[in-house]
């Protein structure tokens, strides 16, 4: 677990550059979700121009409060200042709540799709995890 922490403290210390961002959704003083956003990283995106939702939870006691939605704008504002004009997310073929959540707020799929290897279980058993890309206009 250190190590975990160790690596985001570095990430988020450190970024690589200027438009490596993380958000921070709060409840007063309590933070109840957070974002990511960098250029764009697939093999078939322009990182001038694409820029990529890269992580994006919201604590699941805090669901359906507007956390989310408000977190969402602010990705898309902070791209659009970034100067990218599309946005992607890539979301796991299971998460059907997050997948609604973005389509309902405008992004959709743009036929792209892949597979990770995840961690299932024990340190030494891994499965596939499957995901979808969606993506949207930054204006």
């Amino acid at each position: 677990m250190e190590e975990l922490a160790e690596a985001w403290r570095g990430t988020l210390s450190r970024p690589p550059e200027a438009r490596h961002r993380a958000l921070v959704a709060l409840a007063h003083d309590e933070v109840v979700g957070f974002a990511l956003t960098v250029p764009g990283t697939d093999p078939d995106a322009d990182p001038a121009v694409d820029g990529e939702v890269a992580e994006f939870t919201v604590a699941p006691g805090r669901v359906g409060q507007g956390h989310g939605s408000r977190l969402l704008q602010a990705c898309a504002d902070t791209l659009a200042a970034d100067r990218f004009t599309r946005a992607v997310c890539w979301v796991d073929t299971t998460d059907d709540p997050l997948r609604t959540f973005l389509t309902s707020a405008g992004w959709g799929p743009d036929g792209a799709s892949r597979e990770l290897a995840g961690q299932e279980g024990t340190s030494t058993s891994t499965a596939q995890v499957r995901q979808v890309r969606l993506h949207t206009a930054l204006s």
